[in-house]
Parts: C-alpha cells; structure tokens; sequence
C-alpha cells in the first residue's frame, strides 16, 4: 500500500496532548497488521523530526520516500473537536512530490504541496475545507473512491443534500467511481454506481476526534484498493478500525479490534441526513469564556446534525422577562422539550445545577463536560446518572447518541 500524505506535528490544550502524526504518518502506521506487504510513505519532513520518522518507520514496518522541508507543519487544537489552526513558513501548496505509481494508493491533501499519484485502485481524502478536485495535478487512477466529510462535500460539490453531493462525486465533472461521505455521530453514507448504502457508527466510551478521518480513510484504503473488498465491506470495517482508534486505542489498528479484550462498543443504525436530537444546552453565560463556550459548543452540535436549544440564543436573559418566574418557566419547559441536556458544568452556577436536576427528575438523559472530574464537586451528578465526560468530544457524540 502506498501512501501519499503529511507529517504534522497535532498539539491538543484540552484535554492535552502532543504527537507528530499527521494523515500520512497516521494511517500508515495504522495499517501494518492488515496490509500483505511493506507499505510505502510518500511526505514532507522537516530535518529535526526524521530521526522520529525513522523509529517509526521501524516500528510499524513501512519505508519512506520523503521530502525535506524547513520545519515540519504543527496543527494546533484548543479542544479535540475544534478546528485547527495552521502554524507554518512554507507557502501553501508549494512542494511538489512528484509522480507516484502503484496498485494500491491513498492520496491525502497536503497543507505544503501536493502528491500526483498514478495507480489503480486509488483513494484520494483531500482533507481541506477547499478540497482541490483529483485530476487537477495530473493524477490519474483505473478506479477512484472519493472520501469526504459532509462540510468537504458541500463546499465541492455546492449541494445540500447528501444524495445530491454523492451524484455529483459520482457523476460530475471530476468525479470518482465510489464516494464516501462521512456525517460524524451519525454513521457515513457511500455511492458505488448506482447502489447507495449507509454505514453504522460504533459508539464507544470515549471519543478522540483528532485523526479520526485519518483512519477511516487509511482502512477503508487497505481493505478497497489493496484487498479488493467491496466498497461496503470495507467502509464498515473501516467505521469499526475508527471507534476503536476513538476509544483510546492504539496503532496500528489490529485485523479484528471487535475481538480485543475490553473493546466491546455498541453499533448503532446510521442515521444520516436524518434531523439529529434536540439537545437542551445548559450552561452559565455570566463571563467571556461562558459565551465563547456555549458558542462553540452549540456551533458543532449543529455541524453534527442536533436541533440545538439554548436558552441564551432561544429563550433570553433576564432582563428580556418581568418576572423571574417567566424565566424559569421557558426554561424548564424547553428542557421537557429536549431529548437530551447538556451541561457545560466548569465554573457552574446554582440555575445550571438546577436545570441538570430538574432534567434528571423527569426521566431525561444528561451528558455533563466538565475539563476536569472532582469527585467531591461532582457526586451529585454522577449519583444521579448524568455521564461525566471530561473531554468535549466525547460529550458532544454521547449526547448525540444518547
């Protein structure tokens, strides 16, 4: 297996981490267990982290064929759901590495450059919010499956509809003979010719983001273009290889993860282009860092599909009411509307406890982040049966799940 992709150097602040991975590096060190031969990395790296490389190369038995640059690239991530800032010198998109040729390739788009791949059955993941369509640099492919997420989709293809984003990356100008798009929470959904199938999503007990995309596409590959499985047998061995990186797991990614002691996850129906929960989102909104909080919260609730209440955005402050008691009244009114609450419980005010307890009381399912679990802050909610999650992903897809 070939792939073409970036070395990136990921740092997290909530909750903390700092790796060198990147897509290239990522999947193909994810792959080892499963693919027959040596695989092959085609990238960019910066001088002070090839000896990193190379333990890795090593370690998870593929060579490399790269490129070296100033510095390698950082991403940088507040939390492990948000999006990533850029940190570089290198123009974008200003190296070329050349022409790539083989059976069985996965190409990723890269921040610095870009990969001109020639082989048959090939992946292409261009991971960019302006994805660049696959022939534009030349490449070429006998068979090609196109994996997108569904933001990716709608800025390539400029439709709204899933169906009308998997037509186009099908039939359109550019177009692949397979297309994958992938919907987060809510499964995935693929088009190969005219057979169209939706793929489960695994749910797990915790839930890394950063990289995740990176797996599937790095499974799906090894199993499609070098194993010739179909389309489908490979995406869903693919949304299994993915939940079992989420959870914590770690590379490479083993044959059968569903068979690895105390990885049990829970597969759930696709739910794709479907309306999501109504989740009531319940917080203080008193300082800069609560608004930021709920926006930010609330904008990737809507990005996974939830019909989102906020009872700053939906509802109002205080002084928008004559009375306290009208305040409260809309309040708890909407949390019974809800499917599910969830609380942003740092720093939490008396009127957050409050709605928590109230959602507990009637019977509804509460998800609660908080940065940090403290047993004696805490109990009460834990006792009560509100799931504690002390990462932002994780809340946001049990709550979507939930």
């Amino acid at each position: 297996m070939i792939v073409a992709g970036g070395i990136y150097h990921e740092r997290c602040e909530f909750p903390y981490s700092e790796e060198l991975y990147g897509p290239g590096l990522r999947s193909v060190s994810a792959i080892q267990e499963i693919s027959e031969g040596t695989n092959e990395l085609h990238t960019c790296v910066g001088s002070s982290d090839r000896s990193e490389l190379e333990l890795k190369s090593s370690a998870y038995n593929f060579t490399v064929r790269d490129t070296e640059i100033p510095e390698t690239i950082t991403f940088q991530y507040l939390h492990n759901h948000s999006n990533a800032s850029v940190i570089s010198s290198i123009p974008s998109r200003s190296i070329d590495l050349g022409r790539i040729t083989g059976d069985a390739i996965l190409r990723f788009g890269l921040v610095e450059g870009t990969a001109t791949v020639d082989g048959g059955r090939v992946v292409y993941d261009p991971q960019s919010a302006e994805p660049e369509p696959f022939h534009k640099n030349g490449s070429e492919a006998d068979k090609l499956a196109i994996v997108m997420n569904q933001h990716e989709a709608r800025n390539f293809t400029g439709k709204d509809s899933l169906r009308d984003m998997l037509e186009t990356l099908t039939t359109g100008e550019d177009s692949g003979d397979i297309a994958i798009i992938k919907c987060g929470a809510s499964g995935a959904i693929l088009q190969a010719g005219d057979q169209v199938e939706e793929i489960p999503v695994y749910e797990t007990e915790q839930v890394w983001n950063i990289g995740s995309g990176d797996i599937f596409s790095g499974i799906f590959s090894v199993y499609w273009a070098e194993l010739e499985y179909s389309p489908f047998e490979a995406a869903q061995k693919a949304s299994l290889a993915t939940a079992y990186y989420c959870n914590n797991g770690p590379l490479p990614i083993p044959e059968k993860p569903n068979e690895i002691d105390k990885f049990n996850p829970e597969e759930k129906d696709p739910t794709v282009g479907e309306k999501g929960p109504t989740v009531y989102l319940a917080s203080p909104f008193f300082n800069l860092g609560d608004f930021w909080l709920v926006e930010e919260v609330r904008r990737i609730l809507y990005s996974e599909g939830a019909d989102v209440i906020s009872p700053y955005h939906d509802i109002g402050r205080l002084e928008n009411f004559e009375e306290s008691e009208q305040v409260a009244e809309e309040d708890l009114a909407a949390i019974e509307r809800a499917d599910v609450v969830l609380g942003l419980v740092d720093n939490c005010d008396p009127g957050t406890y409050f709605e928590l307890g109230y959602a507990r009381k009637i019977g509804k399912p509460v998800v609660a982040y908080t940065n940090q679990v403290d047993q004696h802050r805490d109990i009460m909610l834990e006792g009560g049966g509100c799931k504690l999650c002390n990462d932002l992903s994780t809340a946001v897809f049990k709550a979507m799940w939930t």
